[in-house]
């Protein structure tokens, strides 16, 4: 045999073990494990249950649940904003509906004596009206933009 050869092969044999040496550290190598810290976390009121609008609001019907602290928005209820949220919302009427594991905001629930409560506390065929009462406090604040309303005019005539 040639020695140009023999160099040939043993050079090409010294780059396969070297190969194999190599693929043979990268595959018996366990991957590093690095501990992340835990996202932060933070209590947020949500619905226990889906809840109809128009429904009073129970304790029961409202609990606290972890969420992600760079997912809450600013309307939440948390328990470091409002550790007596469950308590405050107790009572109130549904504006609208309320999803199992939803989040709570203060305009989904109104509590007596809010703008609107009179047409969330009134069922289907029921009115509301008020008498005797000057153009300016008519509607005392119960009637709001897109609530359907009875107009009715009663007025003496005199037949004489």
């Amino acid at each position: 045999m040639n020695i140009v050869r023999i160099g040939i092969l043993a050079v090409a044999l010294i780059a396969a073990a070297l190969t194999a040496l190599l693929v043979s550290s990268l595959v018996s190598t366990p991957p590093e494990v690095t501990e992340s810290a835990p996202d932060p976390t933070t209590q947020v009121l949500v619905a226990a249950k889906d809840i109809e609008v128009g429904s009073k609001i129970a304790a029961a019907d409202l609990r606290w649940q972890v969420w992600p602290k760079d997912a809450i928005n600013s309307a939440y209820f948390t328990m470091e904003r409002n550790p007596n949220a469950i308590e405050e919302q107790t009572g109130g009427v549904v504006r609208t509906q309320l999803f199992a594991n939803g989040p709570i905001t203060p305009g989904k629930i109104l509590k007596s004596g809010d703008a609107g409560f009179m047409s969330a506390i009134l069922e289907g065929g029921m009115r509301a009206y008020t008498v005797k009462a000057s153009p300016d406090l008519g509607a005392g604040g119960f009637i709001l933009p897109g609530d359907r309303v009875d107009v009715i005019h009663a007025k003496q005539v005199d037949t004489s």
